[in-house]
């Protein structure tokens, strides 16, 4: 008699599926003879997930985990190879251009049989010419959002595949949607969670812009919007930095003894840093509480989903860093006792200068304000531009107060002058900080500094957001994103 087998499935299907639940057993089945695995006879029955199986509950949030972890980029094609959105995730991105030329051609190919052989393996080290290296996959999509709008549309997507390539030194899983190409860039082979979670991207971006597909003639701005939606289907929010919130004491006693553990963790990086990164935070955790990272993970993506644990953009925590920079350099200037001779002329200086103007000749007043200048463009000389900026300010309160309208305008032109010098200073130094932390691959003060690159250009220089050096240094600090994750 053959034997009989207990199997026990942990399912991590989309939420959303025309097939569940009665078509979940047949679905299953075929899958195992697909594998290789002959079935004669089968009883199958269904459980759900109780809220005490936490070993279950663990397993797939720590592989939702990896499979972000996974995810170098994202792309999205037109069916005739123009890429309209590319998304890098935990990778620079990739040139979308040779990518596309790259699917055009071998796609094509494999749709008039190439897809039905057998997939020859990458070399092992990565090298060599990208070759061809096909597995076709599962047919029948998993969607993890709404139904699609129509019959039509149902039936159109349960025909469409699901491909894997080889590329280089990293796998392709590319989504052939009814309008779409959507392709994730990845490590290594893909779950199949995160194939449906492909699947389920492609059926929302074609929902959310499918007017703009339609439509489209090349303007590639449209979809730039489309970040919320990965967001929404991948989870990428879990590669950003997090801190943590106050939350009362009642509220952390009924936590779990572990969630406690990275409660207090998070909440005392976040007192110290301003923000963690999950990753980290597990590392360090791991090796401390010589606890599994599954199980940690797990504890983690509870408290966010409790919002005790908020994620932050990058340049929220490049600003808190840059704001706790200035406050301590402010703490120690005014604890200084040569900070009075230097900087901006305070109100009570002026005012007592005004007073003292009212008492004296015109012939007294011009002295004075030559008096000024010279002690502005002395400072000027050896590099103390905060002092020289204080002294032609002065100077020109003793030109206004006497009504010297030939002086105003020479120390108002010199204040300007002296301001679109500093800022240009501060732009050089910033930019220089910024590039040589990039090539040192600190890739946190990069961020930092470009950020205050672009803070110059506009509210300094008065550049517009959709400037040239603007959209180039946004772009920076999007490459920075991606590599401090």
């Amino acid at each position: 008699m053959s034997p009989t087998l207990r199997i026990h499935f942990l399912v991590d299907c989309g939420e959303i599926c025309e097939r569940y639940p009665d078509g979940c057993a047949d679905c299953w089945k075929d899958r195992l003879l697909r594998a290789g695995i002959p079935l004669r006879d089968y009883v199958a029955s269904m459980e759900q997930i109780q809220g005490e199986d936490i070993e279950g509950s663990r397993d797939l949030i720590y592989r939702k985990y990896q499979d972000v972890l996974n995810i170098k980029s994202l792309m999205v094609l037109t069916k005739g190879g123009v890429c309209v959105y590319n998304h890098p995730v935990t990778g620079a991105g990739m040139d979308a251009n040779l990518v596309a030329g790259f699917l055009q051609a071998n796609i094509a190919f494999s749709q008039e049989g190439v897809r039905e052989q057998l997939p020859q393996p990458a070399p092992a080290d990565g090298g060599g010419k990208a070759g061809l290296d096909f597995a076709l996959l599962d047919r029948d999509a998993v969607l993890s959002f709404d139904a699609p709008a129509s019959p039509e549309q149902a039936s159109a997507d349960t025909s469409q595949n699901l491909v894997e390539l080889n590329y280089q030194k990293f796998v392709l899983l590319v989504h052939e949607a009814l309008h779409i190409r959507s392709v994730l860039v990845l490590d290594h082979q893909p779950s199949f969670s995160l194939r449906n979670l492909l699947v389920s991207f492609s059926s929302y971006f074609e929902r959310v812009y499918g007017e703009a597909l339609a439509q489209f003639v090349g303007e590639v701005s449209l979809f730039e919007d489309a970040r919320v939606i990965v967001e929404k289907v991948f989870e990428t929010d879990l590669l950003f930095p997090y801190s943590a919130v106050l939350i009362s004491p009642t509220d952390q006693s009924a936590l779990g003894s572990l969630e406690q553990l990275v409660y207090k963790s998070g909440l005392d990086r976040t007192q110290t840093s301003g923000f963690f990164f999950i990753g980290s935070l597990v590392e360090e955790l791991k090796g401390m509480l010589q606890k599994p990272a599954r199980d940690i993970v797990h504890d983690i993506y509870e408290l966010v989903k409790k919002e005790y644990f908020v994620p932050q953009q990058l340049e929220t925590a490049a600003k808190y860093i840059e704001e706790v920079r200035t406050q301590r350099a402010e703490r120690e200037k005014a604890a200084s006792p040569t900070s009075a001779m230097y900087g901006k002329a305070e109100a009570e200086e002026i005012q007592a200068l005004n007073e003292e103007l009212k008492t004296i000749s015109e012939k007294d007043a011009k002295n004075r304000f030559k008096k000024y200048m010279a002690a502005a463009a002395a400072r000027l000389e050896i590099g103390i531009h905060a002092d020289a900026m204080r002294n032609y300010e002065l100077a020109r309160v003793v030109a206004k107060q006497m009504a010297m309208s030939r002086e105003i305008e020479q120390a108002t032109t010199k204040i300007q002058q002296l301001k679109d010098t500093v800022l240009m200073l501060e732009y050089n130094n910033a930019m220089k900080l910024a590039v040589t932390a990039e090539k040192g691959k600190e890739w946190l003060k990069a961020v930092q500094h470009y950020t205050a690159c672009k803070k110059l250009l506009i509210d300094g220089f008065g550049y517009d957001a959709g400037d040239k050096r603007v959209k180039e240094i946004d772009r920076r600090i999007g490459n920075m994103q991606v590599k401090v994750r």
